[in-house]
């Protein structure tokens, strides 16, 4: 059985870039009652799927409050596992995890869990939103073509010299575009979703991005990304015997996101982990 590659940073293969890489899964974050095909759902997520859909839509319909995916985040996670400083509640936590260190550290833990589904479920649902947005444009412009058919207009001949045919300015012919809905969608930062994403990955499960600025700061912080050998490509990638513009590298979790040193309040980051680049296209 091949070894788990996950796609990232996207989580839908429309934005993904990877087209001729089957073997990647695409991460659900628990949104649906059910993972369909060719996602994967981790074990052990802490909020159930009709939990998790209702934090990430209160989270979405406070957006305007927040100047960026950053602050909308962290609200979530506070709404749902904090009580307000200086409350009897906050004081009462407190104290608690004083006299109960293993209970503190479960709770933070559990904390950290909810922060890390809710900022995958809305990355997630920033990426349905834009894959929306590009459908609606789809049918924005093929209305436009077949309205500029229907009365007999064209695009600019690229054949012809409008500047010195005598035959007036190009502007003149030039017809206007169809009107765009959509634009690249504004995910949460890819280092967010990454340590948010490294949190309930498997150690032995590898990453597969298309980004050239991710794998750059990847291999700047030692990823050492470099083609891979037959032998380390077959687990991965089995019926492959090579893999043209493929690379892969290893580093600890930390590094990843572009830091030098261990996090003792992120332990999980303390893994190495296996990551793959591949030129986008390819």
């Amino acid at each position: 059985m091949p070894e788990t590659i996950i796609s990232f940073p996207f989580m839908h293969p429309e934005l993904a870039g990877l087209i001729g890489w089957p073997e990647a899964l695409y991460f659900d974050p628990g949104l649906a009652s059910a993972a369909a095909p060719g996602r994967f759902r981790p074990l052990g997520l802490p909020l159930a799927p009709a939990a998790a859909a209702g934090a990430v839509g209160q989270l979405i319909s406070f957006g305007d409050a927040f100047k960026d995916t950053r602050g909308l985040v962290d609200f979530a996670a506070a709404t749902q596992t904090a009580f307000a400083p200086g409350s009897s509640m906050a004081i009462r936590k407190e104290l608690e995890g004083r006299s109960d260190p293993a209970k503190a550290a479960a709770a933070k833990a559990e904390e950290q869990s909810h922060r890390a589904q809710t900022l995958l479920g809305l990355a997630y649902a920033i990426e349905e939103n834009a894959l929306d947005l590009k459908a609606i444009d789809s049918r924005i412009g093929s209305s436009f073509a077949r309205f500029q058919k229907e009365l007999g207009l064209a695009a600019l001949d690229a054949s012809i010299d409008y500047e010195n045919c005598g035959c007036g300015d190009e502007e003149e012919f030039d017809l206007p575009g169809a009107p765009r809905v959509a634009d690249e969608p504004q995910t949460p930062p890819w280092r967010l979703v990454l340590e948010a994403m490294l949190f309930f990955l498997p150690q032995d499960a590898a990453l597969l991005t298309a980004d050239p600025d991710i794998a750059g700061a990847w291999d700047e912080f030692n990823a050492r990304l470099a083609p891979p050998a037959p032998e380390a490509l077959k687990p991965w990638f089995p019926g492959r015997e090579k893999a043209e513009g493929l690379a892969v590298g290893r580093a600890p979790g930390y590094a990843l996101i572009s830091r030098t040193t261990p996090d003792p309040e992120k332990p999980w980051l303390d893994a190495h982990r296996t990551v793959f680049f591949i030129t986008r296209g390819d």
